[in-house]
């Protein structure tokens, strides 16, 4: 059986849901886009162009819904499938956009650059998890205005595993997506097998921004997914009661979600979530606490119930160094999402509230990823592995199980075989150095960028994509 948790009942997923679609039909969305008070009001909705509030009937959010897909598929850039988004399915990545790095051969928190989000990306594309990639650095040594191409261009450069890029406005969009079609042979080929989802990230309470909208309509008109989350902070951007702010992040998805399918019935689209706590004591934003767990099993519990793949942030902690409340805020963050069946969580290689990105730090949450991953798989249950032959057959108070064949057929699957774990007995542990985890995923980065080779691509593609950067016009 895999275990599953919900941290809603049935009826308090409708209450949720009948609250989102008040504040949207009563309420309304104050949209700063004209072209997407146009399309709404096109559609139907109710607008008044002085306050620019758009008031979505529930009728149209039914529409959206019924022309939305179950489940997105995001490939390899090498067209092979890499995620099926969906249904039970979880997945691990990391996240962005972090303007520091903690330098994992010096141990000093300095400004991120182009070369260290190389490295992490290299790491990315080398170990099982991620399994895809939103880009974790925000390098400080290209122009900001630009720096949204530039993470995508290293970042379709360096990992063939799908991206999930940001951009700052439309033209921006529209460039990102000419850099994807260029390192596939062409707009079809990126349309057939996607090997990117585009950002969008959401303002709260109830704000559809400009660079927001105009990325939902660009890739919506490519025909490319989206990847659309909501993020209130309780008792900050949301009131300060979990299931107030699963609502409120829950109408403004959606509300994107309809703007994406007004435009282009067909294109995919990823319902997720960054529903956070605001710490009142610090009067800062907390992300490696036990609200955003449950409210992320809540999240996914939402776009279950509108039969929407879904993501959303997990595998997080505010901890500033790979310590011990690092450990338990990830684990904690990412093994319940997990168990509620989130299908993307994004978290890895960032630590510090998402400030500071890590290599060791990646290597520490690709363990917790793979335990995670070991729980969702649960217990499986079958005549031979009951093995009620094998029992009988070595009989009372034997201890001979570890030479059956029994035991050699099932033991790499019934047990998670350990690569950063230590559990060596305390004696041995001493004689190997006494290296606590984090000291051995240090160790272990060299490595593991050691084993990067470059990914075949278009003869001249940087050239192209340096030139898609070099004509955008800065904003």
């Amino acid at each position: 059986m895999r275990p599953f948790i919900e941290t809603l009942s049935p009826s308090e997923i409708h209450q949720v849901h009948m609250t989102s679609m008040e504040l949207l039909e009563k309420t309304g969305v104050e949209v700063l886009d004209d072209k997407a008070i146009d399309i709404f009001e096109k559609a139907g909705a109710t607008v008044d162009r002085e306050s620019k509030i758009v008031k979505i009937p529930i009728s149209m959010v039914n529409d959206a819904l019924a022309k939305c897909s179950p489940s997105v598929t995001l490939y390899h850039r090498d067209g092979t499938k890499a995620i099926t988004v969906g249904g039970e399915n979880v997945y691990f990545g990391t996240v962005g956009f972090a303007n520091y790095v903690l330098d994992w051969k010096t141990g000093v928190v300095r400004d991120a650059t182009i070369s260290d989000y190389e490295d992490i990306l290299k790491l990315c594309d080398v170990l099982d998890y991620p399994q895809f990639v939103l880009p974790p650095g925000q390098p400080t040594d290209v122009p900001v205005e630009l720096s949204d191409r530039y993470q995508a261009k290293v970042g379709f450069l360096t990992t063939k595993k799908p991206l999930i890029p940001q951009a700052y406005g439309g033209q921006e969009c529209r460039d990102i997506i000419e850099m994807a079609a260029e390192c596939v042979g062409g707009m079809a080929n990126l349309q057939a097998k996607p090997h990117l989802a585009m950002l969008v990230t959401c303002t709260s309470p109830l704000v559809v921004r400009l660079d927001a909208s105009e990325t939902v309509i660009e890739t919506a008109k490519a025909g490319v997914p989206l990847f659309i989350e909501s993020g209130p902070m309780t008792g900050a951007t949301s009131p300060v009661t979990l299931c107030s702010a699963v609502a409120l992040a829950n109408a403004e998805n959606l509300c994107h979600i309809i703007l994406a399918k007004l435009v282009n019935p067909n294109v995919p689209v990823i319902y997720a979530s960054w529903c956070r706590l605001f710490d009142m004591r610090y009067g800062n934003v907390s992300l490696g606490c036990p609200e955003l767990a449950l409210m992320r099993v809540a999240n996914s519990q939402m776009a279950k119930y509108y039969k929407l793949p879904c993501g959303g942030g997990g595998c997080l902690t505010d901890a500033n160094s790979s310590d011990v409340q690092l450990g338990w805020e990830k684990m904690v963050t990412a093994s319940i999402p997990a168990l509620g069946h989130t299908n993307m969580i994004l978290g890895m290689g960032i630590i510090g509230q998402e400030n500071t990105l890590s290599c060791e730090c990646l290597l520490i949450d690709s363990e917790i990823a793979r335990i995670s991953q070991r729980l969702v798989q649960g217990i499986a249950v079958d005549e031979e592995r009951l093995a009620l032959d094998i029992i009988n057959e070595v009989g009372h108070g034997g201890t001979t199980f570890v030479s059956k064949k029994h035991t050699k057929k099932f033991y790499p699957t019934e047990q998670l075989l350990p690569r950063l774990t230590d559990r060596s007995v305390p004696a041995e542990w001493f004689k190997n150095g006494a290296k606590n985890c984090n000291t051995v995923a240090k160790e272990m980065v060299a490595s593991y960028l050691d084993k990067w080779q470059k990914p075949a691509l278009p003869e001249g593609i940087e050239e192209k994509l340096d030139a898609i950067i070099e004509r955008s016009p800065a904003r």
